[in-house]
């Protein structure tokens, strides 16, 4: 199984989008970590690869929303 980049998915603000088909990347690494039944160790440093780059991705994305003052961006 792989996840896959669509432009449709694209929000337009270009460095949201890099860190968006990074995170697909990194979850297709996780997958494949798993699929290919790796040890627990590559696995567990996949997953961790994956959440630091989602943690610093939400932040970003929740500058730019508070930047733009997103009417909804508490419950974002």
């Amino acid at each position: 199984m792989n996840l896959t980049w669509d432009e449709r998915y694209a929000v337009g603000v270009r460095h949201l989008d890099d860190d968006h088909r990074d995170l697909i990347a990194l979850a297709n690494t996780l997958i494949g970590t798993v699929e290919q039944g790796a040890d627990v160790e590559q696995a567990r440093d996949a997953l961790e690869n994956l959440v630091e780059l989602a943690l610093a991705h939400f932040e970003a994305e929740e500058r730019v929303l508070s930047e733009c003052d997103y009417p909804d961006l508490r419950e974002h």
